[in-house]
């Protein structure tokens, strides 16, 4: 007689698991999130699926996660209240404001004088931009 394993999974998966699981015969114990929950674990879910896109090597593979990712990021806004029309008009709105990510363009440092607006802003977001004094 063969032996029976669990594993471990706690997380979000997609809705039709549940029906997949049942037509190849493996066992499911799930349960229904909803409230901060869900959102919690969508919140889980969007960082998997980002590390899962940095993973991918083929372009196949780089489709498929990104088509899992935007799946979630549809679901997080449909629960926050927005539409994907919102969200690509607000894209397309930054894309115009500040460009988009196309040239590679990568920051290494800002200066910014004391008491300027943008000087404030780093410092109210230090986490992101740590400060060195340079005169």
């Amino acid at each position: 007689m063969k032996k029976n394993y669990k594993f471990e999974c706690n997380k979000l998966v997609r809705d039709g698991t549940i029906e997949r699981s049942e037509k190849l015969d493996y066992k499911m114990d799930y349960i229904f999130l909803d409230g901060n929950s869900y959102l919690d674990a969508l919140r889980e879910k969007l960082i998997e699926e980002v590390n899962e896109i940095y993973d991918a090597k083929t372009k196949d593979e780089i489709r498929s996660e990104i088509a899992d990712l935007l799946e979630c990021i549809y679901a997080f806004a449909k629960k926050n209240g927005l539409t994907h029309e919102e969200i690509q008009k607000e894209r397309v709105a930054r894309k115009k404001l500040r460009g988009g990510f196309e040239k590679g363009v990568y920051c290494k440092t800002f200066t910014a004088e004391e008491g300027s607006p943008m000087f404030k802003y780093f410092c109210e977001n230090e986490k992101k931009y740590p400060r060195k004094l340079i005169n």
